[in-house]
Formats: C-alpha cells, sequence, structure tokens
C-alpha cells in the first residue's frame, strides 16, 4: 500500500498550483473570445447545447457552465479552465514518473509547469485551447506503453481523446497518439492492438458524434474550425515557415528563460520507447499545426505546450541520470552539494518568474510579457477588454439608468453586459452599425447615447447628421484604440 506521505510534494505542486493562478483572476480584461464562451455557457442553461459551435469548441462552454455564469461570470469562466489544468497537472507529473522512470522527473514537470510564464498567463483565462492540452496528457499517460495496457487504461484513452476534440475540434491532429502507443506496445498481438484501438476510438466517436450531427445539419461541419486548415492557401513551406516564426516568438517573448527548458525535449529519447512515444505524440502534433494551419495564433499551442512541459522534464531528468551514471567521483557530498545547486537554481527561478509573470499579472496585466501579436489581441486592440470594462463600469455616473447603443463587434458587445451594472442597458447594433438606433432615439426622446469602438469597429459619427459630444473617452494601454461614449443630439 502507498504510504500517504509519498506524494506530498507533488500535492504541494498542485496547491501553489492553485493558489498561484486563482491571485487577481479577473484582473486582465475579458478577451473577446471569452465573452463568446461566456455567452454561450449561459445558452446551455437555456437548454441550448450546441450553442453557435461553429468554431468547435463544445466541452469548455459546459464546464463553465457546470460553475453557473449568472453570478461572478469573469471568475467562472477562469476558474473553470483552472480545474481543468490541475489534471493535466496532475496527470503530467505521473507521466513525467512513468516515463522517466524517476520520481525526480514529476517533481520538475511540475516545477516547469509552475513557473511557464506562458502556461501561467492562458489558465488564467477561459479558453478552449488549454482545456484540450490538459485533455491530451490525460491521453498520453493511459496510453504509455507497457505501462497502461490495461482496460480501464483503454477506457480513459477514449474517454480523453473524445473530450479533448470535443474541447476543439483542431486537436484533431493528436488522433495519432493512440496508434503510435499501440506501435511501441511489445508482448500484445496486432489483433489486441486493434480492438484497443477500435474502443478508443469508438469511445471518442461516440462522444463527439451528437456534436458532430448537430453542426452538419445546421452550420456545415464546424464551418469556422474548418476555416482553419482550409483558408486561403499558402504553400506548405510558407505556412510552415510563418506559424514557426510564430511559434517561435511566442515562446520567447512570453517565456523568457524558460524556453531553455526546451531543450530538454529530444533528450527524452533517453528514456527509450517511452521517451520515443512521448517525444512523437508532442512533435507530430504540433508539425502538423505549423505546417497546416491557417490562422495560427499564439493560444492555439496551448493544446501542445503542456506535454512539451512534460516532455523536457523527461528529457532533462534522464539527461542528468546519463551524466551522473557510474561516475565514481558523484559520491554522497557531490549529490549533497548538486541537490543544494539545484535547490538555489529553483529559488532563482522561482524569483525571477514572480517578477517576469505573476507580479505583472496580478497588479499590471498589461505590463505581461508579450508577442506583438499578443499584445494587439489581449492589450491594444479590440480584441481586449481593456477600455471597454472601464467605459462600462462607469456608465451609471455618465448616463444614469438610460439605454446606450453599443456599437461594435457583437461578441464585445457581448462581453460588455458581463460587466454592465445595475441601471443602464445596452443595445448591441454590430460592427460599424447604429445609423437607424440612433436617429429613432433622437426622434423619440431627442438625446441618443452611443458606447462605440474607434472605426471602422464602431460608428462613424459622420454617418448621422447631428451633433456629436464626447462625454468620455476610455483609451487602451499603448493608445492605438479607444473606447468612446458619445451623447447625440439633433
Amino acid at each position: 500500500m502507498t504510504r500517504p506521505r509519498a506524494y506530498w510534494s507533488e500535492l504541494l505542486i498542485l496547491l501553489f498550483f492553485f493558489a498561484s493562478r486563482t491571485a487577481a483572476l479577473t484582473a486582465l480584461p475579458l478577451h473577446n473570445d471569452e465573452g463568446l464562451h461566456l455567452t454561450r455557457a449561459i445558452q446551455v442553461w437555456n437548454g441550448h447545447l450546441f450553442y453557435d459551435i461553429s468554431d468547435g469548441k463544445i466541452l469548455g462552454i459546459w464546464v463553465i457552465a457546470a460553475f453557473y455564469p449568472q453570478i461572478s461570470p469573469v471568475f467562472v469562466a477562469r476558474i473553470a479552465t483552472l480545474f481543468v489544468s490541475a489534471i493535466g497537472l496532475a496527470a503530467g507529473m505521473a507521466l513525467a514518473r512513468l516515463a522517466g522512470k524517476r520520481r525526480s522527473a514529476s517533481l520538475i514537470a511540475g516545477f516547469l509547469w509552475l513557473v511557464s510564464p506562458y502556461l501561467f498567463f492562458f489558465e488564467r483565462m477561459g479558453l478552449a485551447d488549454i482545456e484540450a492540452g490538459a485533455t491530451i496528457i490525460l491521453l498520453t499517460l493511459a496510453l504509455l506503453p507497457d505501462v497502461r495496457n490495461r482496460r480501464r487504461s483503454i477506457l480513459i484513452a477514449g474517454v480523453a481523446l473524445g473530450a479533448a476534440i470535443l474541447f476543439k475540434v483542431s486537436t484533431a491532429p493528436f488522433l495519432g497518439i493512440p496508434v503510435l502507443s499501440m506501435l511501441l506496445t511489445q508482448n500484445l498481438s496486432w489483433r489486441t492492438k486493434i480492438k484497443r484501438l477500435v474502443i478508443i476510438y469508438a469511445i471518442a466517436l461516440a462522444m463527439f458524434a451528437p456534436a458532430a450531427i448537430y453542426s452538419a445539419t445546421r452550420n456545415g461541419f464546424f464551418s469556422i474550425a474548418r476555416s482553419w486548415i482550409a483558408g486561403p492557401q499558402a504553400s506548405i513551406v510558407t505556412r510552415t515557415f510563418q506559424n514557426t516564426a510564430t511559434f517561435s516568438d511566442t515562446m520567447v517573448a512570453t517565456n523568457g528563460l524558460w524556453t531553455l527548458a526546451l531543450l530538454g525535449v529530444p533528450f527524452s529519447l533517453l528514456a527509450g520507447r517511452r521517451g520515443l512515444y512521448i517525444l512523437g505524440s508532442t512533435i507530430g502534433p504540433l508539425f502538423a499545426i505549423v505546417a497546416f494551419g491557417t490562422d495560427v495564433l499564439d493560444r492555439h499551442f496551448g493544446a501542445v505546450v503542456p506535454l512539451m512541459t512534460v516532455v523536457a522534464a523527461v528529457g532533462l531528468t534522464r539527461l542528468f541520470a546519463l551524466v551522473t551514471k557510474d561516475n565514481r567521483h558523484w559520491q554522497r557530498p557531490s549529490r549533497m552539494l548538486g541537490q543544494l545547486v539545484l535547490a538555489g537554481g529553483a529559488a532563482l527561478v522561482l524569483i525571477w518568474v514572480w517578477l517576469w509573470a505573476y507580479w505583472p499579472a496580478y497588479f499590471d496585466p498589461a505590463s505581461f510579457p508579450l508577442s506583438g501579436p499578443m499584445r494587439e489581441q489581449y492589450v491594444t486592440l479590440f480584441p481586449s477588454g481593456y477600455g471597454l470594462r472601464e467605459a462600462i463600469g462607469n456608465l451609471p455616473q455618465m448616463v444614469g439608468s438610460v439605454n446606450v447603443i453599443g456599437s461594435m463587434t457583437d461578441d464585445g458587445c457581448k462581453r460588455a453586459l458581463f460587466y454592465l451594472p445595475a441601471g443602464p442597458s445596452i443595445d448591441c447594433v454590430g460592427i460599424g452599425e447604429g445609423q437607424a438606433q440612433v436617429t429613432q432615439a433622437l426622434n423619440k426622446t431627442g438625446v441618443a447615447y452611443v458606447l462605440a469602438e474607434n472605426t471602422p469597429i464602431g460608428l462613424d459619427p459622420a454617418s448621422v447628421k447631428a451633433t456629436w459630444m464626447q462625454i468620455a473617452v476610455y483609451p487602451r494601454p499603448g493608445n492605438v484604440s479607444r473606447v468612446t461614449l458619445w451623447k447625440v443630439t439633433p
């Protein structure tokens, strides 16, 4: 029987994970996609399980719905991601221990996970990619060759694969993991291997089929998701170069020194067939993403970075074991010195990650280390919630309880509703729209209030002949875009 204290270090890592991620969880304003997910989650409570699933994101919406997003929606959207990610972290530590054949691999994997700014950033948002990445680790663990060959593991693998695809259809490149596992598993007949593959894929298909049938009969079978690989077709070389550059830029900008840990990824081969399995489970899907994706963004790598972190930990562990193997000079004093060096290095990394990532995320999210495209998405341009959150919060003081015309993206205006305090209401009119609503308000009451993104996202005041007066302007960090509250009179 396993002693209760055997895994106290892993439990501490999980506790620190929750503590570090939940602190100031709502500091960063809602991103455009988060508002979209919250809107869908509320529709689940209205009985629409597959509401607007053309982008192939389903299960994450149900998870958010399970936390009842009608109350504290921003916190709920993000805490849902944390609980799914915690499953991934626990599975990742177990995978590292079994693949690396040392408990130290588990602890290194947990440590690297905790101090990765990339994971830290996206685990604190209500997005689907990082959730899919957590279930991919569970899938990889369940099918680790010659370790997880029991019937229960096959069932877990099928459920994990189905869940990953339900979190986001674009995780399809990971469908090859079960095949790779069976190819590397010994002491099983091909008949048994094929039978297990059939069971795994049958379970995944059974889970995915209702959503697939619904989408196929209503919106062309995940039309938005398919556009990510069927958009404007550049050559595979061009796409691979562009997407690899995006991946590299994202890793270096958000992770800084942590990226050095990825040097351990190829050394996972030192773990033998298990190492080949976890490396192939990572590199194969990553190549598919960068080679065939037509609109790859930073967050899309969230499906593979968690597993890559575990693989790096296994590689570093096996490399260290190789260096110290049969080394007569590596006696007890040397081991103690090595442990002190490692402890000191870990302390320095924790200090660095606190200054580099944790502190900005808690107290000044706009200064979090991001690549240029990420900064545009989450801080400076209209997908960001900056400006919009402040404008919505001030509406009672600025306009009282009147109706305000919201001229912005549909998703942006829906997202604004999650910050709307009691009193005023918002009439969402869409990109560049609102002329008819302004004219109607002027004819009815002689005044209209318009909350608009800067053109062309928001309404152009010149399109309505009236007197437009800026009541308040809410610039986003960097002052390249803003949200403006207008008072319109004849």
